[in-house]
């Protein structure tokens, strides 16, 4: 039997309807995909790592990049993490080892310390751990395909090793973005003076923050996200290392110390959870006898240097706990170096590791339960 005329136009509008509600609905799931998890605890982007060596530029431009999931911030119906002492040390021969202790009972009279647990660990140096704000990833310098050091991210575990930065120059000394975000790190070669770059971890772009730097030794972002802290020396002619603080557009603000003589050259810094305090490890030069670094605190507001460790021994490497309020650092006060951790009023020190090989570097993790 033959089809009418004005059926088969009605069998046509219909198909069209069809094919219209099945291409929208396409599109909204697609739409659901792209946005899961970009809520203020998760967001679905995080480079895993640099395919080509980028070009540094001033403003954000997209470069080749693969994504794995982040927990950006701590949920707050989630127990308290617990609080980790990580450090690098050489005990097992032949290889760098990051090693943790867990640190409770920070209020009392004495507090919990677990035997240290490995990590991870590499046949290649690893000189510098920075962990992300939910401690599910760190950061690390160590040595790349080209024997200059690179910027590394994995899992805590250390599995799923990225190079992200693969360049014929040196980076060191990687810091997280108090979102997660971001890793700022030290950059130099012999072709150009030393910069402090910024890779966005969500689009793979690393962009210039400060450059024409003599010799940087650190930098560091406030907890606040309002103000950034690095330490260089004051000019080619002049190698005295000062901490300047600078706005997020690397404007100066201030300088530390401010002290007239010259005998004394900041180093690696850590801000206070409030963003009030810097400490900082410095290098005494007396007139007489051996060079000393010691530990200082100071208060950003008012430059004026405390003393929180000082004695006939080296002190460096502070860091501030997010979650406490200690300081860690490393010292050779046993003949070798081990990891200490210190009130920032100079009570209570503790010494973490006491084994015969050196312990150094510390950085303090948060885990959740």
């Amino acid at each position: 039997m033959e089809i009418s005329y004005e059926k088969k136009v009605v069998r046509f509008f219909i198909l069209l309807l069809l094919i219209a509600f099945f291409i929208t609905g396409c599109n909204q799931e697609t739409t659901l995909v792209e946005n899961e998890g970009l809520t203020p605890q998760y967001t679905s982007a995080i480079t895993q790592g640099v395919t080509s060596t980028p070009t540094i530029v001033s403003t954000v431009s997209p470069i080749p990049s693969s994504t794995i999931p982040f927990l950006t911030s701590i949920p707050t119906n989630l127990p308290l993490p617990e609080l980790h002492l990580t450090y690098i040390s050489d005990r097992h021969k032949g290889y760098y080892g990051v090693y943790a202790v867990e640190i409770g009972c920070l209020e009392a009279d004495q507090i919990c310390i677990t035997e240290p647990q490995l990590l991870f660990e590499s046949e290649t140096r690893i000189n510098y751990i920075a962990w992300s704000p939910n401690g599910m990833h760190v950061a690390y310098a160590s040595i790349g395909v080209e024997n200059d050091f690179d910027i590394y991210l994995a899992e805590s575990d250390g599995r799923n090793v990225i190079n992200l930065t693969n360049s014929f120059g040196d980076e060191s000394s990687p810091v997280w973005s108090p979102d997660g975000l971001s890793l700022a790190y030290i950059y130099g070669s012999s072709r150009e003076r030393a910069q402090i770059r910024i890779l966005d971890l969500r689009t793979g772009t690393i962009t210039l923050f400060l450059e024409e730097l003599v010799n940087p030794t650190s930098f560091i972002w406030a907890p606040d996200g309002e103000h950034t802290a690095y330490s260089a020396c004051l000019s080619s002619t002049d190698c005295h290392t000062r901490i300047t603080i600078t706005d997020l557009a690397g404007t100066p603000l201030e300088q530390i110390p401010e002290i007239s003589s010259d005998n004394l050259d900041a180093g690696n810094t850590s801000f206070s959870p409030d963003s009030q305090y810097l400490v900082f490890s410095a290098r005494i030069f007396p007139t007489l006898g051996l060079s000393q670094d010691n530990i200082y605190i100071t208060n950003v507001n008012d430059i004026t240097e405390i003393n929180l460790i000082s004695d006939m021994h080296n002190s460096l490497g502070p860091r501030w706990s997010t979650l406490n309020n200690w300081i860690a650092f490393y010292s050779d006060q046993s003949g070798n170096y081990d990891v200490y951790i210190i009130k920032p009023d100079g009570s209570n020190l503790i010494n973490i590791t006491q084994q015969p090989e050196n312990d150094v570097q510390p950085a303090w993790r948060l885990v959740n339960p």
